[in-house]
Formats: structure tokens, sequence, C-alpha cells
């Protein structure tokens, strides 16, 4: 290939990308040297096949992909996956997935979330646990859809599915090591290899450092990283029959509290929601609701710090600390027997965490924090055992899973005022036992050689045990009526509070039925309907107060239809796949945030969209990936209590994180040059306007964004050696990941942006 003409085209390519914004997209994985396609194996449905042989919407990303994009985290997982958003708070305190608009955003660390993680078959039941780093895999999948027939109670919005790299009967290693802006510094290896002929033994690790990227003039710069990983994995393989591996991995992180900048807000009196961008209405606000004059041009209504409309400064006085420590073992044992297959997955996982003070007034006052604590550990074991004939395939299983946490949740309130004499603190402690069990089983039978129906049904039983005891101090317990028996704050919830459920047992059902038709070799069709449930739970946080009534919700369930196709080239250079659906929402589990106000409840909804995907290496060496989501969602009414007037509205919402359209882009262009290879690689994706919370906050909108990154990498040819310069965010997109409303609390909403351009550089080796 031509090198100026291969540079040009790409570079044509990638300006389009970070100045029109307009196309963006997707991955898989792809072969420069043969021009052709490589395939895509994933375990979707419990056995390995190719991705396009698999019925379901599912992108898959190969671990060589991973380090391609400069994929280090579940958090990145979203760049390049149409009908994904993956949000935390720039630090794993808690992370949300959203497929397809189905989130779960209440961040009590006791609730699950809808999209189901799991690594190497493993269930990964904490949103403080989903937020991990992602080292030397073999894979990364993401299934859209209800899953639950084979995937859990608790996978209606979909799974993620993270494989980790093996343990080989060859010595092999690699070594990477990242360093960059904010003082990054990032080195990942692994070391595998035969200890004897049948047991071989695999070494990963991973360690992250970065400074903050957010300036606090009041303390340490936020934003920062201190990650430690590492996995030992021992594979015993005595004969053809029995494969055995034993993973232990731990995980250790200390970082600051979120890096919240605070933005002045008005409450709209006839709506009741937060409104930013008029000083003088602000100023207004301040004055009328806590009487404070002198501040129209401050960040809120308690603390005259002018507002500098800047996403990297803060000035915040509660700057530490978010360490987390998680440890687990998980045990696979196949045994193939040629006509049948049984699968064991045992796992035990055991997390600390610990975050306080997190400053939610983003002053240098303490007018307003938060934190939480907690220590748990959870059990599971699953038994699978699969067979068949040539046209009929089927899969059967028993699941168990304990987990078992203690929990406590803190805030506090005008420690430093104003306002004068309401100085409040809560401190909530509870508990949570949930026992769960279920069987499921799953076929598929080839009517005709074209059309193949699957069908599939689970049953899973809940149990969850539950108490919750609350303590307030200071003078504004009582003013803000924190004290009142009405209340689960004042209350309790425990056995001895007349009307409390301190246990709750539940059974659903999941399942699935599909047609599959394959007219030629290259094409599948397929239309569907699957139901998903995710189990119910109770309310938990740092100010209770809601009735010991609302403290339970209820399971929600989601039936989904869909149809879908899936498409090659006969020459494979060439795959076009999209998928339709409708979503029917019974009692979807919704929270809502107003203030110190938490709060999830159940609510009917309907959800409709669509999502294209192409990925083409049209000349040798150069790969393209493009997809797109189409996504309308929308509630039945949700009440919105306005906190000036009292007055009541009930609103049809959208959901958070759902943006009516998303793109995304990817492509790389490899040429020899000299004793090796140079790639030059641009991916981008391309967000609609959406929602970071449940209600309309007008300042909690995130308009349209596009972020573009690029990757340069020469390769020796014997491919043991890579240079690679990248940077990402390369346009400084300032864009708006998160974010809280605080405005009848200190008058602010606070908001957590993305990082801002961040270049760099990698050397790997490999042997």
């Amino acid at each position: 290939m031509n090198t100026r003409n291969g540079l040009g085209r790409l570079l044509g390519l990638a300006f389009a990308l970070g100045i029109t914004g307009t196309a963006v997209a997707q991955d898989w994985a792809a072969s420069s040297e043969s021009g052709t396609l490589g395939e895509v194996i994933v375990t979707a449905q419990r056995r390995e096949q190719d991705i396009q042989s698999v019925g379901i919407s599912v992108e898959a990303f190969s671990g060589e992909t991973l380090r391609n994009l400069g994929i280090t985290s579940t958090s990145q997982l979203g760049n390049q996956t149409p009908g994904l958003m993956v949000t935390d708070y720039n630090n794993p305190v808690i992370t949300t997935f959203a497929i397809r608009g189905v989130s779960q955003i209440d961040f009590s660390d006791h609730q699950e979330s809808p999209v189901a993680v799991f690594v190497d078959g493993a269930y990964v039941p904490y949103q403080a646990g989903i937020g991990m780093s992602m080292f030397d895999l073999d894979r990364a999948e993401i299934l859209r859809g209800p899953q639950g027939t084979l995937f859990g109670r608790n996978a209606t919005g979909g799974v993620v599915q993270l494989v980790t790299a093996k343990p080989t009967s060859d010595f092999e290693g690699y070594v990477d090591a990242t360093g960059g802006q904010y003082g990054l510094a990032q080195i990942e290896g692994a070391v595998s290899g035969p200890l004897s002929d049948t047991l071989d033994a695999r070494v990963s690790f991973l360690t992250i450092n970065h400074d903050g990227v957010v300036d606090n003039s009041d303390g340490p710069d936020k934003g920062n990283a201190d990650s430690k990983n590492i996995r030992l994995q021992l594979r015993y393989r005595p004969d053809s029959t029995l494969d055995f591996l034993l993973s232990f991995r731990g995980n250790s992180e200390h970082e600051t509290t979120v890096p919240y900048v605070a933005i002045p807000v008005y409450i709209n009196p006839t709506t009741g929601l937060s409104v930013a961008g008029n000083s003088a209405a602000h100023a207004a606000f301040c004055q009328s609701y806590f009487g404070t004059s002198g501040v129209a041009n401050s960040v809120g209504c308690l603390y005259t710090q002018p507002y500098t409309n800047n996403p990297y400064r803060v000035s915040e006085n509660d700057n530490c600390c978010f360490e987390r420590h998680d440890t687990g073992v998980t045990a696979t044992a196949i045994w193939d027997l040629s006509a049948l297959k049984l699968t064991s997955i045992s796992n035990y996982e055991h997390i600390n965490k610990s975050y306080y003070p997190e400053d939610d007034d983003g002053t240098p006052i303490s007018s307003y924090n938060f934190g939480q604590f907690f220590h748990a550990w959870n059990a599971s074991e699953e038994v699978r055992l699969e067979g068949g004939t040539g046209r009929d395939r089927w899969v059967t299983g028993l699941y168990d899973l304990i987990i078992d946490g203690d929990y406590a949740a803190v805030t506090s309130v005008y420690e430093d005022g104003p306002p004068v004499g309401l100085a409040t603190g809560i401190r909530n402690t509870y508990s949570l036992r949930d026992e769960t069990w279920a069987i499921f089983g799953q076929n598929e039978f080839d009517m005709t050689p074209q059309l193949t129906l699957t069908s599939g049904l689970r049953w899973t039983q809940d149990r969850k045990e539950f108490e919750f005891n609350p303590t307030c101090a200071g003078p504004g317990c009582e003013v803000f009526g924190y004290d009142s028996a009405s209340i689960v704050q004042g209350s309790g919830y425990n056995s001895s509070v007349p009307g409390a459920q301190t246990t709750r047992a539940k059974g659903n059902w999941s399942g699935k039925l599909q047609l599959d038709w394959r007219p030629m070799d290259n094409f599948l069709a397929y239309a569907g309907v699957t139901r998903g449930t995710k189990a119910g739970g109770y309310n938990a946080g740092a100010t209770a107060d809601w009735t010991v009534a609302q403290e339970i919700f209820k399971d929600e369930v989601l039936t989904n239809y869909e149809v879908g196709f899936k498409s090659t080239s006969t020459d494979n250079k060439l795959r076009f796949n999209g998928s339709a659906f409708i979503y029917d929402y019974s009692n979807l589990q919704v929270f809502s945030q107003m203030g110190t106000s938490v709060f999830t409840f159940n609510v009917d909804a309907k959800v409709h969209g669509a999502e294209l995907e192409l990925a083409a290496t049209p000349v040798r060496g150069l790969e393209l990936g493009i997809g797109s989501s189409w996504l309308v969602s929308l509630t039945d009414p949700i009440q919105n209590v306005n906190a000036l007037t009292g007055n009541i509205l009930y609103v049809r919402e959208q959901l958070p994180f759902s943006p009516k359209f998303s793109a995304n882009l990817f492509a790389r262009d490899t040429w020899a040059l000299g004793a090796g290879s140079l790639s030059l690689q641009a991916d981008t994706k391309w967000v609609d306007t959406h929602k970071v919370e449940l209600l309309d906050d007008p300042a909690l909108i995130s308009p349209s964004y596009a972020v573009a990154n690029f990757r340069l990498t020469y390769a020796m040819s014997h491919e043991r050696l890579r240079f690679t310069a990248f940077v990402n965010n390369a346009f400084n997109k300032v864009y708006i990941i998160n974010g809280t409303p605080a405005a009848s609390t200190v008058g602010s909403v606070l908001a957590i942006y993305g990082n801002p351009r961040w270049a760099g550089g990698m050397v790997q080796y490999r042997w």
C-alpha cells in the first residue's frame, strides 16, 4: 500500500470524525493481513458460537481490540457499543450500565443493576463492584435485551460478560507500559505457561496511577486514580474429558471523592425544576428561599464563591477518600463426555468499601456532605448440563446465590451554616441478606434445516431479610421532620415497627420464545419475545423520608418483542447487522433524587428502538466499523413535588441515560513501513441530548456531544514490540457524564464532567 495514500485517506476520515461529529460507531475483530473479517466467538447462549450465528443483539470485543481501543475499564465499554451508556462519578464508587435505556441509578450500595455483569461466568452483584479494571482479557461481550432465561433475575436490560485469558500450555507473556498527561503511569502484564504435563498457570496484573484531572484550590486535586489488580489462574487438564480452572483475584482502589462542580441554579416556580444560566434569578431564589443575599455570581446560595464556568476547577474542603478492596475466587469444572457436557461454576467474593466525605456543596465550607460504607460477601453455585442431537440442542441447570452485607450511609447538612441553627447529622445503618435459587432450561430445535425454534424458561425464588436502623443528631432533625414516626427515618424498619415486612419471599419467571431463519449460510433473521425480571427490594439511604409502606418496591417485569438480522458478504469483507425492539415494562424500578431525598419506586413504561451495525474491510489493511442506535422511552406519569410551592405535577418522563440517537465510528489503517507496520486509528462516539437523572431538570440535561480518540502504532515485523502514541478526547470536548440536583439544599446542581484531552504513549512487549 502506498504510505502517503493510506495516511491521507485515514487522516481525512479522522478529520471528518472530529470536526463534524455526525457519524460514529462500533468495532468488530478484523484481520488486516488477510483482508477479511475475523471470526468472533461469543458465549451469549452459554456455549461458544460464532457471533453471526446467534439470534441475539450482541457486541463483542477481543482482548486485542480492547487494547487497540485503549479500553482498560468497564466504564469505557460504551465508547463503541450502540445502545450502551456507561457512567460513573469519575471514580468507581458506583457504576451505571444503561442498555437501551434500562438502568438503575440508585447509588445505595445494596441495590443491584438490571444489566447483569459476569466475570468468567460468575455474577457480580454490587454496583460498587462492577466499575472494574479490565486486563488480560480474552474478550468482552455485551448482550442487549432481557437475558433472564440463561443469566438470571437481574438481566432485564442485558448482560456484560468479561472472559479472561486462560493459562496456556506454552510459555508466553507480555508487558504493557503506559505514560502520559496528569502523571499517568500504567503497567499491565501477564505470564503464562505449564507447571507440569497436566497443570498450567497464568499470573496477570494491572496497576493504574494518575493525578487528579480537576484542579482543587482548597485541597488535593480530584479525579485521580490508584488502582492495583492481580489475578492467578491454575488450569488442570488430566485428560480430554476434564477441564478444571481455579482463579484467584484481588483489587484495591484508593482515590479522592467525587469531583463535583457546583453550578448555580434557581427553582422554576411553575415546574419546580432546577434551571441554570440566569445569575439574577439565582440571586433572587437564594434571597427568597434561604434568606441569603450577595450571591449573584456564586456557585450556590450558602457561600460567596465565584462561579467560573470552569468544569475542571473546584474549591472543595471535603476531599477524602474512596477506598475499595475486592477479593474473590472462582472454580470452574467442565466434564465433556461427548454426548453430554456438565459445567460447574463456584464463586466466592468479599468486598469492602469506604467513601467519605463527599463534598456535596462544592465549596470550602461543610454545608452538605455524604458518605457510604459497606462490607459484604456473596457465594454462588451454578451447575449446567447440556447435550442434544444434530437438530436438537438443550441446556438445563440449577443456580444458587447468597449475598450478605452490612451497610451505612451518612450525610450532614449545614454543619458550618448557614442557615444557622439547623446543623443536622444522619447515620443510617442497615443489613440485607439475599438468598436466591433458580432452575432453568433452554432448547433449540431445528424444525427444518433453515428454521430453528428456541424456547426457554427459568424460575427464580428470592428471599430477602432486611433491617434498617436510623439515627439523627442536631437541631435540624426536628425542624426537617426527620424524627417523625411517620417516616422510616424516624421509625426505623425492623421487626418491632408496625407494618414492617423485614422478610420478603417472592418467585418469578423469565422466558424466551424465538424463531431463527437461515435461508442461506451467510444470513440469519430472527423474531421472538423474551420476558425478564429484576428482583424487588428495599429502599435504604442517608435520608429515609419515605413511609413504612413505601419501603418495599416490587419486581420489575420486562417483555421484549424483537426482530433482527445478521448478514455477511460472501467474500467475508462486510457484516451488516440490525435489530428493532419494543419493550413493555411493568413496575419498572426508577430512582429519583431531590436534594437529600432519595427514593426508588415502581412505574410502568414503554421503550422502543433499533440498532444498526456495519463492519468492513474494503481493502487490505483497512478496518471500518459503524454503528447507530435509536431509542424512545417514556414512563407513565410520575409525581414531581415543587419545592417552592408544594404543588404536585404528574409528568411522563424519558428514562435517564437514554439518548434518542447515538452513533459511533471506528477506523484503523495499517501499512508496511520499514522493518514493521504502521497503524493509524480513529474512533469516536456521538451522543444525543439526554438526562442524567429521572426528572427533567434543565440544569442536568446533557447536550449532545462527540468525543474523538486517535492512536498511532508502530509494530515490529516480529510483532513482539509495539510503540503507540494516543490522544483521547482529541478536540477537548466538555460534556456532563453525571450529576446530582441540590437546589433545595444549597442552591446548585452538582455536575460531573468527562475527562479533558489526554495524551500519552505506550510500549508493548510480548514473548
